[in-house]
């Protein structure tokens, strides 16, 4: 009867799919040489395999509970040196079995959830630092010596055209 606890989740989640996708997306990580559009793609699919783990570990969840719950109704185990009746304890060990099995899917997933997790974070840092290095290229600095007295100057004509209309005579 424990049996039909312990059975595999039957889930949408693809685990050999998305080891191969998060391979791939690590050896890219690893190299930086993706483009921004190839990055965006990888990212849309470790997002769909984080949802659809998200979802099996909500599904493996509910085979867990009913297990726990019939363990629980049998008290705690006995303490050291006392012994439990042996149908008690046949039954404790099958319950504990069956919740190992069970909790397996339900681990797995959360396991892929945080693996997918951080590859997405990953290649957000990597696109962000991209803007980043493309956005201070593009622009120079006003702190740059060279640019101070430009700065300095642009900076006195906006005040003074600010401030003119309200000046003293």
């Amino acid at each position: 009867p424990l049996a039909a606890f312990a059975q595999d989740t039957t889930t949408v989640f693809d685990s050999k799919a998305f080891d191969s996708t998060a391979a791939r997306t690590q050896d890219v990580l690893d190299s930086g040489a993706a483009s921004d559009q190839a990055l965006e793609q990888l990212r849309q699919q470790l997002v769909d395999f984080r949802t659809a783990a998200t979802n099996q570990k909500a599904l493996a969840s509910t085979k867990v509970t009913p297990i726990f719950e019939r363990l629980q109704a049998l008290g705690d185990p006995p303490a050291e040196g006392v012994t439990e009746a042996e149908d008690v304890a046949g039954l404790r060990a099958e319950l504990n079995s069956a919740l190992n099995n069970a909790r397996a899917p339900v681990q797995s997933a959360e396991d892929s959830y945080k693996r997918a997790d951080s590859l997405i974070k990953q290649i957000d840092t990597l696109m962000r630092d991209r803007t980043t290095a493309q956005l201070i290229s593009q622009n120079s600095s006003p702190l740059i010596p060279v640019l101070i007295k430009d700065a300095l100057e642009a900076l006195t004509q906006s005040a003074d055209t600010i401030c003119w209309p309200y000046s003293w005579p």
